[in-house]
């Protein structure tokens, strides 16, 4: 996954249908193919979600007659459970996640010098505690995929039942300031293909065939993927994005905004009934801890 970064506002840290086992490989509509080729998102979305840097990358309008294609049938994601909230979980779940981010920070041998990295750790180890199950840090296997800097792009975590990509963004005074929730809808965005490069939601593919070639869990509909292009459509319709837990709330209601000014965008139909959006909202979830509680342990650091 990329290096943790900042800006002078933001510091910021990169970080199902389930389909029965003889199902047919998923068919991609005209305009899902154009995201899972890293086209970007039509201009008026564009101009509004990515930054600079994130439009350099491709600057395609898509044409009318592709707007006008049905979209793919909306994802089911499976609903969330005790072990995953998508608010502030129990206590006992919530004290899991707290020590799984402590002891990460222990192991990792993280330093005051290096808290972007401390907020990297502790989060994915707090996502992961709350995951539960098999649920595995893709960083920790991407030594054996043979990736750059040992760091796996885009997706964080792995697990018989999710992919998720772990982010947590925020002000230099620790607020959840416009820029950090601009980020937040960038990283969803990124999920589905808008604003990268040409073929990177298939790499994404590739690289989680190649992670569950190598024994890391991976969800059924990841398990039956023959090839990129269908673990891609998998990637894009069903990875859930985890947060902060007091981010979660904000960040659909930013989300469901922006699907119902540009469903086409999110591959829903126009005028999207209740269920397709929450389908959608309920790929957003928390990690099982708090941005302050993170803030907190990273301050311990610092002592």
């Amino acid at each position: 996954m990329p290096k943790d970064f900042q800006t002078p506002d933001d510091a910021m840290d990169h970080r199902d249908v389930e389909q029965p086992e003889d199902a047919a490989p998923p068919k991609v509509s005209s305009r899902g193919m154009r995201a899972m080729q890293g086209e970007q998102q039509p201009a008026e979305a564009a101009g509004r979600q990515g930054s600079a840097g994130d439009r350099k990358k491709a600057e395609t309008t898509a044409p009318p007659d592709a707007l006008a294609a049905p979209p793919a049938p909306p994802p089911h994601v499976p609903p969330e459970t005790p072990g995953q909230p998508g608010q502030l979980g129990t206590d006992a779940a919530r004290e899991r996640a707290r020590q799984a981010a402590e002891q990460a920070l222990v192991d990792k041998g993280v330093t005051a010098d290096r808290l972007l990295d401390a907020r990297r750790h502790a989060s994915e180890a707090a996502a992961r505690a709350t995951l539960g199950g098999d649920a595995t840090i893709l960083d920790d296997a991407a030594e054996n995929l043979s990736m750059k800097g040992n760091n796996y792009p885009t997706y964080d975590i792995s697990s018989s039942n999710q992919v998720a990509s772990v982010k947590t963004h925020w002000g230099d005074d620790g607020s959840l300031s416009d820029s950090a929730r601009q980020a937040y809808q960038r990283d969803f965005s990124h999920m589905l293909g808008w604003g990268r490069d040409v073929g990177a939601l298939e790499q994404d593919g590739q690289n989680i065939i190649s992670a569950r070639d190598k024994g890391v869990p991976v969800p059924e509909g990841l398990a039956i993927a023959t090839t990129a292009e269908q673990a891609a459509q998998y990637l894009r319709d069903n990875s859930i994005l985890m947060v902060p837990d007091d981010h979660v709330a904000i960040m659909r209601a930013d989300l469901r905004a922006r699907i119902l000014e540009l469903p086409d965008n999110y591959f829903l139909p126009p005028n999207p009934t209740e269920k397709q959006l929450a389908q959608v909202l309920s790929r957003v979830r928390g990690i099982g801890l708090s941005s302050q509680e993170l803030q907190d342990l990273i301050t311990k650091l610092q002592k």
